[in-house]
């Protein structure tokens, strides 16, 4: 039982950082040069 909810939690964890890693990523995007706005990331 707690095997499987590690795994749960693993997979949860994984998907809210893809998520957030998207969002940045699609934010940068939308504004021009971003490779020099890092900082206020």
């Amino acid at each position: 039982m707690l095997i499987i909810t590690g795994c749960i939690a693993l997979i949860t964890l994984a998907v809210a950082i893809l998520t957030v890693w998207r969002l940045i990523r699609l934010t940068g995007q939308s504004v021009p040069d971003c490779n020099d706005d890092f900082i206020f990331f």
